[in-house]
C-alpha cells in the first residue's frame, strides 16, 4: 500500500501552521516594511509602463495608494523577465526594471516573510473581502428587484390618477388637455339658458301642485297649507321669474345680469409716434332719459320711476341658493304627497300622479347632475372656480409626481447596476489574487518539503 504524503492545509489555518512549524516570525510585517517601501519608491517609475498597468488592473490596485504585495512583486519580475530575459545569479545583461524589481523581491523574502505575507492576504481575501462582495451583490440584486417593482406600482398609480383626473373632468364636461380654468368659466355662459331650460320642467308641476293645494283644501280642509310652495308656484307662473320678483312680489321693468365670465386674452401693445388726436365739438348735447311710466289710478296720472333689477336680485330662482333650497323642499313635498297619494289612487288620478312621479325623479337628477352642481357653485361664490380647479389639478399633480418617482426608481436600478458592476470586476480582481496567491504557496512549500503534494483547502471559488 501507497503511503499519501501529501500535505493539507486548510485556507483559513495557513498562517498558525507556517507559525507552529517555524518557517516564518510571528512579527513578519516588520520584516516586509523595507520590501514595501522599496516598491512604493520604484512605482512612479513604471506609472507609464505597459505591463506594470495591466498588473495593476488585475489586481486592483490604485496607484500611489495601495501597497504592492510579494505576489504582484513576483508576477511583475515573471512578466519583465519574460520579456527581458532572466538576471541570472550573478545579475549581469539583465534589464534595469528586472533588477530593481529582482532586490525588491529578494528583500520580501527574508525570513519568509513573504509566505506570512501571502498567508494572511489568502485568509483575508478568502474570509473577508470575498464574502462582503458577495453579501454586497446580493443586497444590490434585491435592491434592483424592489426598484423594479416599486417602478411598476408607480406607473400603475400614476396611470389611475390620471384616469381619475379624466373621469372627474368627463363629469363636468371639461376637456382634461386643455386649461381648466378657462373652460369652468367659459361654461358660465351656458348657465342662463341651462337654468331656464330646467325652470321649463319644473314649470309643468304646476298642475301637481294645484292638485296638492286642491287636496289639502278641500278634501283634508285645511283653512292654511303649509308649505304653500311659493317658489314652485312662481316658477309655473313665469319660468324666467328673478330673486326680486320672488322677494318683492312685482316684476322688474329691467333685468341687468351680472357676467362672471372671465376672458383670457393677450393685447398687442403697438407703439404709434407722432399720432393726431381730434376732438370734434358739439354744440348741442342729447341727454338720453330712462323711460318713465306713467299710469293712472283713480283718475289720477302718477309718474313710476322704472324698477331695475341688477346683481344677485337679477339672478334665476335657481341661482340662489337659499330659494334654491326652498324650491328643492317644495318639489321633495311634491314628491312625498304623490308617492302617499300613488297607493291609493287609481284609473286616470293614479295615471296623472305617475307621470308627475316620473317628472319629479328626472328634475331631480338633473338638479344633482355634476354639471350643474358646478354652475350652482360658480353662481354662489366666484371663488370655488380655483377650488375646483385645485381638486382636478390634484389627481394631475398625484400622476405626474408618481411618473417622477418611477423614473427615479429606474435611475436608481440604473445606478446600482453601475455599482454591480464594479463589484463584478473586484471580485474578478479578488479571484485572481487567491488563485496566485494558492498556486505560490502550494507550489513554494512543496518545494521546501522535497516536491511532496501540498494542497490549500478551503479555496471554493
Amino acid at each position: 500500500m501507497v503511503e499519501d504524503k501529501s500535505i493539507d492545509i486548510a485556507a483559513g489555518k495557513i498562517f498558525d501552521w507556517l507559525l507552529d512549524r517555524r518557517h516564518c516570525s510571528a512579527k513578519w510585517e516588520r520584516r516586509v516594511l523595507p520590501a514595501r517601501r522599496a516598491a512604493k519608491e520604484v512605482e512612479a517609475e513604471f506609472a507609464d509602463d505597459s505591463i506594470f498597468i495591466k498588473l495593476m488592473r488585475s489586481f486592483g490596485f490604485r496607484p500611489n495608494k495601495d501597497d504592492l504585495d510579494f505576489v504582484f512583486c513576483q508576477e511583475l519580475l515573471r512578466k519583465f523577465e519574460e520579456e527581458d530575459g532572466s538576471a541570472g545569479w550573478t545579475g549581469i545583461g539583465a534589464s534595469n526594471r528586472v533588477k530593481k524589481w529582482s532586490s525588491i523581491v529578494s528583500s520580501y523574502q527574508k525570513e519568509n516573510a513573504h509566505w506570512a505575507e501571502c498567508a494572511t492576504t489568502l485568509t483575508r481575501l478568502l474570509q473577508k473581502e470575498l464574502i462582503s462582495i458577495e453579501r454586497h451583490l446580493n443586497k444590490i440584486s434585491q435592491k434592483q428587484e424592489d426598484c423594479l417593482k416599486r417602478n411598476e406600482a408607480l406607473l400603475k398609480s400614476s396611470v389611475s390618477c390620471l384616469t381619475r383626473y379624466k373621469e372627474a373632468c368627463s363629469k363636468l364636461s371639461i376637456d382634461p388637455s386643455m386649461p381648466i380654468k378657462l373652460q369652468i368659466l367659459k361654461d358660465l355662459d351656458k348657465m342662463p339658458e341651462n337654468t331656464l331650460a330646467i325652470n321649463k320642467t319644473i314649470a309643468s308641476l304646476a298642475e301637481a301642485r294645484n292638485y296638492y293645494l286642491e287636496f289639502a283644501t278641500k278634501t283634508c280642509q285645511l283653512e292654511e297649507v303649509t308649505p304653500s310652495l311659493d317658489a314652485l308656484k312662481l316658477i309655473g307662473e313665469k319660468p324666467a321669474a328673478t330673486v326680486f320678483e320672488y322677494q318683492e312680489g312685482r316684476a322688474p321693468s329691467m333685468v341687468i345680469r351680472d357676467v362672471n365670465c372671465e376672458v383670457y386674452q393677450d393685447f398687442d401693445i403697438v407703439e404709434e409716434e407722432d399720432v393726431e388726436f381730434e376732438i370734434e365739438m358739439i354744440e348741442d348735447f342729447e341727454l338720453e332719459e330712462e323711460d318713465i311710466q306713467i299710469e293712472e289710478s283713480n283718475g289720477v296720472l302718477v309718474n313710476q320711476t322704472p324698477v331695475v333689477a341688477k346683481g344677485k336680485l337679477a339672478a334665476y330662482l335657481i341661482e340662489d341658493a337659499e330659494i334654491r333650497q326652498s324650491l328643492m323642499n317644495d318639489i321633495a313635498e311634491l314628491d312625498a304627497f304623490c308617492h302617499g297619494r300613488q297607493q291609493l289612487a287609481s284609473g286616470e288620478e293614479l295615471v296623472k300622479i305617475k307621470r308627475w312621479t316620473e317628472l319629479i325623479a328626472r328634475i331631480e337628477a338633473e338638479l344633482a347632475s355634476p354639471q350643474l352642481q358646478n354652475f350652482f357653485k360658480l353662481s354662489d361664490n366666484p371663488e370655488t372656480a380655483d377650488r375646483v380647479v385645485r381638486d382636478l389639478e390634484v389627481h394631475k399633480i398625484s400622476a405626474n409626481k408618481r411618473e417622477n418617482e418611477a423614473k427615479t426608481a429606474l435611475n436608481e436600478r440604473e445606478d446600482l447596476f453601475a455599482e454591480a458592476k464594479r463589484l463584478q470586476d473586484e471580485k474578478k480582481c479578488v479571484l485572481f489574487r487567491v488563485n496566485l496567491l494558492k498556486s505560490y504557496l502550494e507550489k513554494s512549500l512543496s518545494e521546501h518539503y522535497s516536491g511532496r503534494t501540498v494542497r490549500i483547502t478551503g479555496c471554493k471559488l
